[in-house]
């Protein structure tokens, strides 16, 4: 969108707009950080139990 920009104003909404999206953006890092943790803490869980097994 910047590249499009032609004058300082559209500048500045673009500006507001990617701070927009940051602040969507952190929020979801979070919850995928979060999520890829249970994942692996679930997997972890089920290789001990499958090992157990042997």
């Amino acid at each position: 969108m910047s590249l499009q920009a032609d004058t300082g104003a559209e500048l500045i909404v673009v500006d507001w707009f990617f701070v927009g999206s940051l602040l969507i953006d952190v929020p979801l890092v979070l919850l995928l950080r979060r999520l890829i943790a249970q994942l692996s803490a679930m997997q972890a869980a089920r290789l001990e139990r499958a090992a157990s097994f042997d």
